[in-house]
This record gives structure tokens, C-alpha cells and sequence, in this order.
């Protein structure tokens, strides 16, 4: 037998041959998952949002209007001049307490305020404790401002919502 008609014969089982699960549905099969993969990216929402260190202040004279009846307490903290351009009073606040052990409370910002220290600007946070958790003026701990909730497909490709 020649070389020729060896290499032929190999060439032709290559091409008569059907071709495996994975080579016919593989290509659909990836596809499929990409597009659930896209369609969860899409769906999938998570808040942005604007940590800072706070400390817990008793509401006196000088409450901010929007603070409500209900603040006992106040979170003082400070932003920079980036982050003064979108926090914005009614914004929902999560505030995790040093001195509860990392015991989260809840929030709003009540005001924002230039502060005469160039580029950073003073943000007042109304406080609510729940029902059994002693505050002190002199707690203090961090705040995450959420800003707005954006997919996951949005923050990949960089949109603005």
C-alpha cells in the first residue's frame, strides 16, 4: 500500500466520521449558558455605596430639620469632595457600631454640610437604635451610604444607569 493512499484512507475515517456529542452541541450548549450568565448579570442588582467613619452624637438644639422625633441619636461623619457630589439627604444608611460588636443599625442622612476644612464636607445621619441596644455619645464605628442599586451587567459595561 502507497503512503498516498494510507494518508487518503485516515483523511476519509477522518471525514466519514460523525462527529461527538460535545463537538454537534457544545457550541449551543456554551451559548445557553453565556445568555443565562448575561440574563443573571442583567437581573442581579447590588447597591453602590460610600463608607466612612462615624461617631454617635446626642441630638441637642442644632438637629437638622429632616432628623425626625424619633433620632436619639446622631452619626457624625466626614466625605470627601467626590463623594459630597452624590450623597444627598433621604439616602439610606447602614452603620455597623465598634463598640456593639459590629451591631448594624439603620439610618438616613439628614444633612450635608461643607465643612472649613478644604475638600471634605460633614455628613449628619439620624439614627434609630432598635428596641434593647443602649447607644453612648462616645460609640463610634463606620457608615455605608447607599447611593443607588445597579445591575452587575451595568457596572461591567461601565453605564450609568
Amino acid at each position: 500500500m502507497s503512503p498516498e493512499t494510507y494518508l487518503h484512507s485516515d483523511i476519509q475515517d477522518i471525514m466519514v466520521t460523525k462527529p461527538s456529542f460535545v463537538l454537534r452541541r457544545g457550541s449551543l450548549l456554551i451559548t445557553a449558558l453565556l445568555l443565562v450568565l448575561l440574563a443573571f448579570a442583567a437581573w442581579f442588582k447590588y447597591p453602590e455605596f460610600v463608607l466612612t467613619p462615624v461617631a454617635l452624637a446626642l441630638p441637642g438644639a442644632a438637629t437638622p430639620a429632616g432628623a425626625g422625633p424619633q433620632a436619639l441619636y446622631l452619626a457624625l461623619g466626614t466625605i470627601s469632595a467626590e463623594q459630597y457630589a452624590v450623597v444627598r439627604p433621604g439616602q439610606q444608611v447602614l452603620l455597623r457600631i465598634n463598640e456593639l460588636g459590629g451591631a448594624a443599625l439603620t439610618g438616613r442622612v439628614v444633612e450635608v454640610a461643607t465643612l472649613a476644612r478644604q475638600h471634605q464636607h460633614r455628613v449628619v445621619i439620624a439614627v434609630v437604635p432598635p428596641a434593647g441596644v443602649q447607644l453612648h455619645p462616645s460609640f463610634s464605628g463606620s457608615a455605608r451610604i447607599v447611593l443607588k442599586q445597579r445591575s452587575l451587567l451595568a457596572k461591567f459595561l461601565a453605564t450609568n444607569d
